[in-house]
């Protein structure tokens, strides 16, 4: 099925160019296409359908896993601004002493939560988790 250069865009930037997001935007607009090519409005129409589906199997999954500590860090990391953290912030931003944070770091990037891209900074592993956290809210999650 062919795809319009303003479809596949979108669903590049909205995916965050992670393929599995990538192939989840396509087997959305598989389904619900009717006629080719793909259009930035089939793209847009689809969207909210992708974006449940992800919150309700890929990062919901992903969240049942954590404790109630890694979760808050995850939280704080979403109310920040990313898309890197320096470790300091988020323990100035959960009034905690950055040394205290160090085992939930290491089990989140054990659990592939979270990665180092350098020293003293964190991220997310995979792309929209921030955003995820923001639509799902603390009551929902944890």
């Amino acid at each position: 099925m062919r795809i319009n250069d303003d479809a596949a865009e979108f669903v590049f930037q909205r995916s965050g160019g992670y393929p599995y997001f990538i192939l989840e935007w396509g087997f959305q607009l598989w389904n619900f296409v009717q006629e080719e090519p793909i259009t930035l409005a089939d793209a847009k129409c689809v969207d909210v359908a992708v974006t449940d589906k992800l919150d309700r199997s890929f990062f919901r999954v992903r969240m049942d896993r954590l404790t109630q500590a890694e979760r808050t860090m995850l939280f704080a990391l979403a109310e920040m601004e990313g898309p890197m953290y320096k470790l300091q912030d988020v323990a100035d931003h959960l009034k905690m002493n950055v040394r205290a944070l160090s085992p939930r770091r290491s089990s989140l990037i054990a659990k592939g939560m979270i990665y180092s891209p350098g020293t003293g900074l964190v991220a997310f592993t995979v792309p929209l988790f921030a955003e995820y956290l923001k639509r799902a809210g603390r009551a929902d999650v944890g």
